[in-house]
């Protein structure tokens, strides 16, 4: 798989900032992935890429990775060029920051977004493990559309708010269940 891997450089915690920095593309690259990684160094502008070498990773990996233990606006607009391009999106960081998003991102539900945090390296493992078998399944999805009827309509609402999903996830869960059924018959 192509990844796009994002982090940024200079954490209080060396352990941290090694995790994230050396560790986390280790493991991406060990597990024989294809890796873009982007460590965004504020104190050292000159090492700066564009914008444009920047997007055109992030559009052409099928997945994104970005290590938010210490946030900046530059991993920000990364993260959300990634989700604009329809991409499966990993916001990690470690749970001894305080990296967790704020309310603009996990109060903003996105079907392709994941927000996990770790603790060490058995968790990195455990997480981005579990984010690309997600990342895998959503690059074999399509999307496809289509005219419902009121009915199907209030029938969908109501069981994607009972079940705090997206209407799309529900007729997705809802077809998949049919074809189950139909399978195991």
């Amino acid at each position: 798989m192509k990844l796009y891997y994002a982090t940024t450089k200079g954490q209080t915690d060396k352990h941290i900032e090694m995790l994230a920095t050396e560790t986390i593309p280790s493991i991406l690259k060990e597990a024989g992935h294809d890796v873009f990684t982007y460590i965004y160094n504020p104190a050292d502008p000159s090492h700066e890429l564009s914008f444009d070498t920047l997007l055109s990773a992030i559009l052409n990996a099928d997945a994104f990775i970005g290590e938010m233990s210490r946030p900046s606006q530059t991993l920000g607009f990364q993260l959300a060029s990634a989700l604009s391009a329809s991409k499966p999106t990993l916001y990690l960081y470690n749970s001894a920051r305080n990296g967790k998003p704020d309310v603009s991102i996990s109060n903003n539900p996105s079907r392709l977004l994941r927000i996990n945090e770790y603790e060490t390296e058995a968790s990195i493992n455990r997480v981005v493990a579990t984010f690309l078998k997600f990342a895998d399944q959503q690059s074999r999805s399509t999307r496809t559309s289509f005219i419902s009827t009121k009915r199907i309509d209030e029938f969908i609402t109501s069981r994607s708010k009972k079940l705090g999903i997206s209407k799309g996830e529900a007729i997705r869960q809802l077809l998949d269940d049919a074809i189950t059924r139909n399978i195991e018959k």
